[in-house]
Protein backbone atom coordinates (compact mmCIF):
# COMPACT_ATOMS: atom_id res chain seq x y z
CA UNK A 1 0.00 0.00 0.00
CA UNK A 2 1.19 3.50 -0.82
CA UNK A 3 1.79 6.13 1.83
CA UNK A 4 -1.07 8.49 2.56
CA UNK A 5 0.82 11.41 1.03
CA UNK A 6 1.40 9.43 -2.16
CA UNK A 7 -2.30 8.50 -2.31
CA UNK A 8 -3.29 12.13 -1.79
CA UNK A 9 -0.84 13.37 -4.43
CA UNK A 10 -2.04 10.80 -6.93
CA UNK A 11 -5.81 11.22 -6.50
CA UNK A 12 -6.60 14.61 -4.95
CA UNK A 13 -7.00 16.44 -8.26
CA UNK A 14 -9.38 13.79 -9.60
CA UNK A 15 -11.45 13.89 -6.40
CA UNK A 16 -11.52 17.69 -6.46
CA UNK A 17 -12.66 17.68 -10.10
CA UNK A 18 -15.45 15.23 -9.29
CA UNK A 19 -16.58 17.35 -6.34
CA UNK A 20 -16.46 20.54 -8.40
CA UNK A 21 -18.51 18.97 -11.22
CA UNK A 22 -21.12 17.78 -8.73
CA UNK A 23 -21.36 20.95 -6.64
CA UNK A 24 -20.34 23.72 -9.03
CA UNK A 25 -18.58 25.47 -6.17
CA UNK A 26 -14.82 25.68 -5.58
CA UNK A 27 -15.07 26.04 -1.81
CA UNK A 28 -17.44 23.09 -1.53
CA UNK A 29 -15.16 21.04 -3.80
CA UNK A 30 -12.17 21.83 -1.57
CA UNK A 31 -14.13 20.90 1.56
CA UNK A 32 -15.36 17.65 0.03
CA UNK A 33 -11.86 16.75 -1.16
CA UNK A 34 -10.49 17.31 2.34
CA UNK A 35 -13.32 15.39 4.00
CA UNK A 36 -12.98 12.52 1.52
CA UNK A 37 -9.33 12.00 2.33
CA UNK A 38 -9.88 12.34 6.07
CA UNK A 39 -12.57 9.67 5.91
CA UNK A 40 -10.50 7.44 3.63
CA UNK A 41 -7.34 7.67 5.70
CA UNK A 42 -9.27 6.98 8.91
CA UNK A 43 -10.74 3.86 7.29
CA UNK A 44 -7.72 2.78 5.23
CA UNK A 45 -7.36 -0.41 7.24
CA UNK A 46 -10.88 -1.36 6.08
CA UNK A 47 -10.00 -1.09 2.39
CA UNK A 48 -9.81 -4.71 1.31
CA UNK A 49 -8.66 -4.29 -2.28
CA UNK A 50 -11.79 -5.72 -3.89
CA UNK A 51 -11.91 -2.58 -6.03
CA UNK A 52 -9.32 -0.11 -7.21
CA UNK A 53 -8.31 2.47 -4.62
CA UNK A 54 -9.61 5.28 -6.83
CA UNK A 55 -13.01 3.58 -7.09
CA UNK A 56 -13.23 3.53 -3.31
CA UNK A 57 -12.17 7.19 -3.01
CA UNK A 58 -14.59 8.14 -5.79
CA UNK A 59 -17.50 6.54 -3.93
CA UNK A 60 -16.61 8.32 -0.69
CA UNK A 61 -16.39 11.65 -2.53
CA UNK A 62 -19.62 11.03 -4.41
CA UNK A 63 -21.45 10.24 -1.17
CA UNK A 64 -20.07 13.41 0.42
CA UNK A 65 -21.25 15.45 -2.56
CA UNK A 66 -24.71 13.94 -2.50
CA UNK A 67 -24.96 14.58 1.23
CA UNK A 68 -23.96 18.22 0.73
CA UNK A 69 -26.38 18.89 -2.12
CA UNK A 70 -29.16 17.06 -0.31
CA UNK A 71 -29.84 14.10 -2.57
Amino acid sequence: MQSTSAIYNQYSKKIYNLAYRMTGNKDDANDITQETFIQAFNALDQFNGESQLYTWLYQIAKNNCLQLIGK
